[in-house]
């Protein structure tokens, strides 16, 4: 899987006259012409455009300090080991091309090497084989992060040391406009990326994420605003002020969404309105007056003795109960219908109960379905816990690490204290029902 990118906003620019110089930091969102489709880059910059910046090299836009956005899914949701919407990752570029890129941290990790020059460097300082792969092109290779020999520390001793921290969100991003009577509020406008490498900027962005999931139990179709804000941090042991990047939103905004259906947070007004005048229509179809026409072709109904046939027809086509049809009409000519000896109901209630209330048995794509946010968060409820709050959650992790691993679904680099709930599937979701269900029988 991979997540849709059409556009891609940068923290920085080069400037003119600087060829070989990376691209310096500034304290405003830009757009550079040639990392983004004509059509697309025009909506962006008609709707955050601030002006081209003189001094930068090409055509690059400036889209001021703030960008309202909306996550598609949740900001740590993870598919098949990859993180889908903030991706933290270490990466070694050299002129523009990525040389190695892995999850080492406090911990090893594992880490896919393309450049061949560094692989017996990292062998003995792994002390591991790198484990080449189908392509010829790319191996297999261990992530000690920052006690690798290529971390950026090292530059001083080794100029190919250039890997570091970098972080990746991917996003959609919104018109600006926050008034709901707004025909352009909640408007997409691209998919955007955004990189950095900034670490203070890793942990506020995680912790404004976390921040709104504590208040509604989820962080996807809810709006937020990116901001550049600046902060004062260490640098070469010196204290400099830098604009890192910062979640910012609106509590009451955030409520509102974060407790409506997730399938109408991006329902703009005119269709809102069409919508609310079709649920204005069918309670007003609910609230008629319910005649025997209205109904006797979808309820069971009472059936004449076969030996006559035209009480039968008239049946059908009588407004009330009719004569020899066991029932009695109330005044105003409604039906209450009493079937006496003579008469037979078509097909057995308990039957019909037992038919309809017979689940049907799942398929293998089925059972191996994603939960999504809303069936995590009934589980969470279901053992005891309240979404949002961490704390709470004790016994629901205790119960996924269990399903986990009688799915044989468990993997060596889960933490049994935190396994992953966004790799939950139909198939642990019934587990661990039964499980509760079996705690309860026994309490």
């Amino acid at each position: 899987m991979r997540a849709p990118r059409t556009c891609k906003i940068r923290l920085g620019y080069k400037k003119k006259g600087q060829n070989g110089e990376y691209p310096r930091d500034t304290d405003v969102f830009v757009l550079r012409s040639e990392d983004t489709k004509d059509d697309i880059a025009e909506l962006v910059i008609k709707a955050y455009g601030q002006g081209q910046i003189a001094e930068a090299e090409g055509n690059v836009t400036n889209l001021g300090k703030s960008l309202r956005m909306m996550l598609p899914w949740d900001f740590d949701m993870v598919y098949q080991d990859r993180e889908v919407g903030l991706e933290l990752m270490n990466r070694a570029w050299s002129h523009s091309k990525l040389r190695c890129s892995g999850t080492g941290g406090d911990e090893d990790g594992q880490a896919l090497c393309r450049d061949k020059d560094m692989l017996d460097e990292l062998g003995k300082a792994t002390k591991h084989k790198p484990v080449a792969r189908e392509d010829g092109q790319s191996w297999d290779v261990i992530c000690r992060g920052p006690r690798c020999p290529f971390w950026h520390s090292n530059l001083s001793k080794n100029k190919a040391a250039t890997c570091h921290r970098e972080m990746r969100l991917w996003a959609w991003l919104l018109d600006p406009a926050k008034d709901p009577s707004d025909p352009k509020f909640l408007k997409k406008l691209a998919a955007v990326e955004i990189s950095s490498g900034s670490f203070n900027g890793m942990i506020d962005i995680q912790s404004g994420f976390r921040t709104i999931a504590s208040l509604v139990g989820r962080t996807a179709l809810i709006p937020f605003t990116l901001r550049r804000v600046p902060r004062t941090v260490l640098s070469d042991g010196k204290r400099v002020t830098k604009a890192t990047l910062l979640v910012d939103f609106d509590q009451d905004e955030v409520i509102r969404f974060g407790y409506s259906d997730p399938k109408l947070a991006l329902v703009r007004p005119e269709v809102r309105k069409q919508l609310l005048a079709q649920k204005e229509e069918l309670l007003r179809l609910a609230a008629m007056e319910v005649s025997y026409d209205s109904v006797k072709d979808i309820v069971p109904r009472l059936e004449a003795p076969k030996s006559s046939e035209s009480e039968r027809t008239a049946i059908d086509h009588l407004p009330g109960p009719a004569a020899g049809s066991g029932g009695t009409a109330a005044a105003g000519g409604e039906l209450n219908a009493v079937p006496d000896s003579s008469t037979s109901v078509v097909g057995d209630r308990d039957d019909v109960i037992d038919q309809a209330a017979a689940a049907p048995a799942l398929t293998e794509e089925e059972l191996n379905r994603f939960l999504n946010q809303g069936e995590r968060d009934e589980l969470k409820a279901l053992c005891g816990g309240i979404p949002g709050d961490y704390g709470s959650l004790k016994h629901m992790r205790e119960l996924v690490t269990q399903a986990l691993k009688e799915a044989g679904d468990w993997k060596t680099t889960y933490d049994p204290e935190k396994p992953p709930l966004s790799d939950l599937r139909v198939k642990h979701q019934r587990w661990i029902r039964e499980a509760v269900e079996a705690e309860k029988g026994s309490a």
